[in-house]
């Protein structure tokens, strides 16, 4: 025998992926934070991730900053317009430090992974199309910011022979990123 549920019941829908996405958005950030966190050294992590003020945590708050305006314009359909402005200091961080280029952009699949586990979570399981045309967003996003990272890895070395040719490197050679750059390179050779 059937069981009626009454005319006041209202048969639950099942939640897209886009408001998942929008409805978890804090605690995606969070992990995805934490994932770009945990590329840098335990004690650093430490700073970054408990350091609230943006003057004294500059590296953290970027993180945070740039992929919270990350993530928005993903979920936006005009990705493509606002990834490079929203963007690009966050990059320029990533491009100054010692940093390989994959291992400088790698985070930003690392989404794939957040937002793979929220769905887990909340029972989506008829969700696939929606998740691949999400990654495809991620993927698209994934070059503009490599494509970014590379510009600003340019404007560094432009920087270094500007240096080099106006003999400035002398005064800055001290702890500048040029020199920890020369001191990697001298450090992989070994």
């Amino acid at each position: 025998m059937p069981i009626h549920l009454g005319e006041d019941y209202v048969r639950p829908r099942k939640m897209k992926l886009q408001e998942l996405l929008k409805e978890k958005r804090s605690s995606i950030l969070d992990k995805w934070v934490d994932k770009v966190l945990n590329t840098y050294s335990d004690e650093a992590f430490q700073i970054f991730k408990n350091q609230k003020n943006q003057f004294a945590n500059p590296v953290g708050h970027r993180v945070k900053v740039g992929l919270a305006a990350l993530y928005d314009a993903i979920l936006d359909s005009e990705t493509e317009n606002r990834i490079p402005l929203l963007f690009e200091e966050f990059v320029l961080v990533r491009a100054v430090q010692v940093f390989t280029p994959s291992q400088a952009i790698y985070f930003i699949f690392q989404l794939k992974d957040v937002v793979r586990e929220e769905c887990e979570k909340a029972g989506l399981t008829d969700f696939y199309k929606d998740l691949l045309t999400f990654y495809e967003s991620i993927d698209a996003v994934a070059l503009l910011v490599f494509d970014l990272y590379m510009a600003s890895r340019d404007r560094l070395y432009q920087v270094r022979i500007a240096e080099l040719k106006s003999g400035a490197h002398i005064f800055t050679d001290g702890g500048c990123p040029t020199q920890l750059l020369r001191e990697y390179r001298k450090n992989k050779r070994n």
